[in-house]
């Protein structure tokens, strides 16, 4: 399997994670040469944090709530709720962040944060997918000091997303473009974690591949720091 060297991201990207995926061979991932890792309920011990990452339509929601559904007292928690609670005044996420957006993106990120920290304290293992490209990744890694944390990005191919998005009921590119939020992913986004190009796999040999190589996705703040593994056929 081969991880795809140059997923990129956005300095400013729109955060409306709308994410789905079908999950069809051929359509979601890359498959290896080697036969995957038949995995199924994980015995992690003691809880952790999984967080998921990627553009809108990489497939985050899904693969969330297939990992979180192996794994045994856990929580699929869901960044974009945070958005989506705000009735008046939310500003929405745009190319060009607004002061106002930029702090309610901080507030989701934190809103998170503290969330998934009361979930581990009561013996939940969270697995936690929001958009978190660019220089945001560094900070939000921050607010884990306490806790084991894997970092997973999915880094599809863009016209695996885009053809992705165009089989959506809703919209989540407004604005902007596969492309610009992909180079964003690539270019910006630190090579913290395991990045995983998902363009051929199913959901269920992402799920296995992201658990069978969890220890490559160990993050422990900047210390923690390391370069995206190549997945190699």
């Amino acid at each position: 399997m081969i991880d795809s060297p140059n997923c990129f991201s956005i300095s400013t990207p729109i955060l409306d994670d709308q994410a789905a995926i079908g999950g069809q061979p051929g359509v979601y991932g890359r498959v290896s040469s080697r036969p995957m890792p038949t995995v199924h309920k994980s015995t992690i011990d003691p809880p952790r944090l999984i967080l998921i990452t990627g553009v809108m339509a990489a497939g985050k929601s899904t693969v969330a709530q297939h990992l979180a559904e192996r794994l045994p007292h856990s929580v699929h928690l869901r960044g974009d709720v945070f958005r989506r609670m705000m009735v008046n005044g939310r500003a929405e996420m745009t190319r060009e962040l607004s002061a106002a957006a930029a702090e309610q993106l901080q507030l989701r990120y934190r809103l998170a944060a503290t969330t998934a920290e009361l979930y581990l304290q009561a013996k939940f293992s969270v697995v936690y997918q929001d958009v978190i490209l660019g220089p945001h990744l560094t900070e939000v890694v921050q607010y884990y000091p306490s806790h084991p944390l894997h970092v997973i990005v999915l880094c599809p191919t863009p016209a695996v997303v885009a053809a992705r998005e165009a089989g959506r009921s809703k919209t989540g590119y407004r604005g902007i473009t596969v492309a610009d939020l992909d180079r964003v992913l690539r270019e910006e986004t630190p090579r913290l974690g395991l990045w995983v190009d998902s363009s051929t796999f199913t959901v269920s040999e992402t799920v296995d591949y992201i658990l069978a190589n969890l220890s490559a996705a160990t993050v422990r703040g900047l210390e923690g720091q390391t370069t995206a593994p190549t997945n190699k056929d």
